[in-house]
């Protein structure tokens, strides 16, 4: 029989996946359920969704305090997941806020508490902040950390994207023929209706004109097309 409760949960979850994409309708119904629900989990959930629909709306200090509230509410009932996830969240609007300093130590927090893909995505977003402060070295160190969570948890949707950040930094120090091997692993195992392909695709030519090698980057850049 379903419960109030289950259909509460249900709503809470709906929420958070349609946070980023209908973040105004995600507020309301956060907002909504936080009213009456009582279940710890229904509760950290919903006020996780409401974190990161105020982050997708760029107001980013009350998603950076009700991201931390619900990290915190799902750390109090130990719901270690949904408090990693929050956590990360909250590292990535404190990085959209310029608050580097915090959303550094706030993505390493949130590690402890995740595992598997959520995990490799938390080291690929730290690895992501080094990158755009040029700490080169340091971004392809923890790439390669995500790469190895990746290929343990199994959790092949996220290795593209991470191999691809991985050849841009490789590229950035000037290790190119390393790059290019990374941009084609990457083009090897993406799903070529995705996204990510024409990135990849973009990379793979600049990387080929870098080393100059202008008739392959020719060729990578007309698959483009």
């Amino acid at each position: 029989m379903t419960t109030r409760s289950d259909i509460d949960l249900k709503a809470a979850r709906e929420a958070l996946e349609s946070s980023q994409i209908d973040p105004l309708g995600a507020i309301a119904s956060a907002e909504r359920i936080l009213q009456t629900a009582r279940d710890p989990e229904t509760r950290a959930t919903a006020r996780y969704a409401l974190g990161l629909a105020f982050r997708t709306e760029h107001k980013l200090e009350e998603a950076q305090r009700i991201l931390q509230e619900a990290a915190e509410e799902a750390r109090a009932a130990g719901l270690e997941t949904i408090c990693g996830q929050a956590l990360l969240s909250l590292s990535g609007a404190y990085a959209m806020a310029g608050r580097m300093v915090e959303a550094f130590s706030v993505a390493a927090e949130a590690q402890e508490y995740l595992e598997g893909g959520d995990l490799a995505a938390a080291q690929a977003q730290m690895a992501t902040f080094l990158y755009y402060q040029d700490r080169h070295e340091e971004a392809v160190t923890a790439f390669d950390s995500a790469l190895a969570t990746i290929e343990q948890a199994g959790a092949m949707a996220r290795l593209p994207l991470v191999l691809a950040n991985r050849g841009a930094a490789l590229a950035a120090l000037g290790r190119l023929v390393e790059s290019q091997e990374s941009f084609e692993r990457a083009w090897e195992v993406v799903d070529h209706d995705a996204a990510q392909t024409g990135l990849i695709l973009s990379h793979l030519g600049w990387v080929a004109a870098l080393r100059g090698e202008l008739p392959t980057a020719l060729r990578w850049f007309e698959r483009m097309e």
